[in-house]
């Protein structure tokens, strides 16, 4: 079974996954979780975890199976992409900076320490609202 909340999904199969406050004009995943995503493209892959993204590309994302991403919103930068697989173990990880990322988790977490959650909330949402408009 499948469940979509707050989601507006033109097409695709969803099969065995949660999409929550996903925006794509199609999504075609299995096993995965996406959490407040935004893309201007279709939405492909299986077993994935996606947090947070926002892809203003036309082609989309297709993914490998077993890609987690997550978009880190910092007032006044670019987004961090941070990616990683679900075979990798992040409490191990935790101070590597992984091939695919420009910080290791640990400094990303450092460097949010001190961020105002609400700018970066409001950076967020107007990234989303390039490519999903309300």
């Amino acid at each position: 079974a499948s469940m979509a909340l707050g989601s507006r999904v033109g097409g695709g199969t969803v099969e065995a996954s949660l999409l929550c406050r996903v925006d794509s004009p199609k999504v075609e995943v299995k096993d995965s979780v996406l959490v407040n995503v935004a893309c201007k493209g279709p939405i492909r892959g299986k077993g994935l975890i996606l947090y947070n993204v926002i892809d203003e590309s036309e082609a989309g994302l297709d993914l490998p199976d077993g890609s987690v991403r997550a978009d880190v919103f910092l007032p006044g930068r670019d987004p961090l992409i941070m990616r990683s697989s679900t075979d990798t173990d992040g409490g191990k990880a935790w101070k590597e900076k992984l091939a695919a990322n420009n910080f290791s988790f640990e400094e990303v977490y450092g460097i949010n320490l001190s961020v105002d959650v609400t700018e970066a909330q409001a950076g967020a949402a107007v990234a989303r609202a390039k490519v999903a408009p309300a």
